[in-house]
């Protein structure tokens, strides 16, 4: 049983902080701003980078600039963000004169100039992206919002993550809807130990006890299939155990959790302790966003369906559909699921709701056309190909799929010239697809 790291008093906890810091745009907690001061200021000792990713406007990579200059010791803080403006969320903590899409970095050079001198930020998408820099003494982790970046974050700087040594601070660990940060860590106590966290906010920091790649190391592709229920439980329960200020964050966690994973018993149990947490503190997640799944559960389903578990993808689908957030784009799975096991009737209604619901996109037509030639209407399955070919452009998403149901309408009797001339309608990227040329080739074959 891993034992509570002692906490009290955390040696950060009367630090100061500037009013030039205090006076930035921040989303970080106050004591999270003093832990980012003091670590940079107590603990960097020069060997290594010091990285923030997720800078957003300023305010952490400020924090570690200042602890980094009140050290004496040289270096500059290396940010990297997106830099791209989304209001839905960035608007409520910075009134800004920007609009969704808008360049905010040179808002970032304003803000941090009191720092300029040991600052290095870049306009980065870290989905391409491989660190070159050099060992990395604390690596500041704010952009792990998806399964996707976090593994993307991994590889990238992995190789630079010195065991027993490196600083990885997890801005999000605490977060409800990161939950993989905790069951990543907590699922692997021979790879990750925590070394402190905040005692407000979400923030935890961990070293690792071996490398993070090769063997013994970290899964190089994590996802919503990497865990379930059974340690997923286990793991946020010991988490309320051993770190009392993130206990009012964890059975919001488990909320989550539970709906990707759990029984109907476990979710209504871990609702009700979610409901009870944001009756006491205004502060805390609303269980409805945090019921938002789909980005989750949908993906969970399509792996259901790659593995020919299609009553599995139906349960995953219609879970996803039963939550207080249901997502068009569960019928997709949960259609060609039904579809899989002869239930094309059913089926066919779900993808056509979908298409209804989402009637620019073209995966309704694709899932109405796969599911139409499953049952034996080539024609209609025809049509809705040619539709979704005649939309694609130079879009080639899709195009191995779309043409893979173009070719089995082919094989119909009597389709195999009008699948040819859907087919030739195709734009010239579409068509210098190597697999889409061997479909056509087929097709043709079957024409003549």
């Amino acid at each position: 049983m891993t034992k509570a790291i002692p906490r009290n008093p955390r040696p950060w906890a009367s630090w100061n902080v500037s009013a030039d810091l205090n006076a930035l745009p921040r989303m970080l907690s106050a004591d999270e701003q003093r832990y980012l001061t003091w670590l940079t200021e107590t603990k960097y000792e020069g060997w290594g980078a010091v990285v923030d990713l997720g800078c957003w406007l300023g305010s952490s990579s400020a924090c570690l600039a200042e602890g980094m200059r009140r050290s004496g010791k040289p270096g500059k803080v290396q940010s990297f963000d997106l830099f791209v403006w989304d209001a839905s969320y960035m608007a409520r903590d910075a009134k800004l004169d920007l609009r969704d899409g808008d360049d905010f970095m040179p808002e970032f050079l304003r803000l941090t100039h009191p720092w300029a001198d040991r600052i290095s930020a870049k306009k980065q998408d870290l989905f391409d992206f491989h660190w070159n820099g050099g060992p990395v003494e604390i690596l500041f982790v704010d952009a792990a919002k998806t399964w996707g970046l976090t593994n993307a974050i991994f590889q990238s700087f992995g190789p630079s993550i010195v065991p027993g040594k490196t600083r990885v601070v997890f801005q999000d660990f605490r977060y409800p809807q990161t939950m993989w940060l905790p069951l990543l860590t907590g699922t692997r106590p021979d790879l990750w130990e925590e070394i402190e966290n905040t005692a407000d906010g979400y923030t935890s920091t961990w070293r690792t006890r071996r490398a993070l790649q090769g063997p013994g190391g970290i899964d190089p592709a994590y996802g919503p299939a990497s865990f379930d229920f059974a340690s997923a439980s286990r793991v946020l329960a010991e988490r309320e155990r051993i770190d009392p200020s993130g206990s009012p964050y964890y059975p919001q966690t488990m909320l989550r959790a539970a709906l990707m994973y759990g029984s109907e018993d476990d979710v209504m149990s871990a609702r009700a302790r979610a409901e009870a947490l944001q009756c006491a503190d205004h502060d805390r997640t609303p269980t409805w966003i945090l019921e938002d799944i789909a980005s989750d559960l949908v993906p969970l389903a399509w792996d259901a369906l790659a593995n020919n578990d299609a009553p599995r993808a139906i349960v995953i689908a219609q879970r996803c559909l039963r939550s207080r957030c249901p997502a068009p784009f569960a019928l997709g799975p949960l259609a060609l699921a039904l579809s899989r096991l002869g239930r094309h009737d059913e089926a066919l209604q779900h993808a056509t709701v979908m298409r209804a619901q989402l009637p620019q996109r073209r995966e309704p037509c694709i899932y109405l056309a796969d599911i139409e030639s499953s049952r034996g209407h080539g024609r209609e399955a025809l049509e809705l190909l040619r539709l979704v070919i005649d939309g694609m452009g130079d879009d080639v998403t899709d195009a191995d799929y779309v043409f893979a149901l173009l070719e089995r309408v082919s094989e119909q009797p009597g389709l195999a010239a009008a699948a040819r001339d859907v087919a030739s309608s195709a734009s010239a990227k579409v068509l210098a697809l190597d697999a889409v040329r061997v479909r056509i080739a087929r097709i043709r074959a079957r024409s003549n």
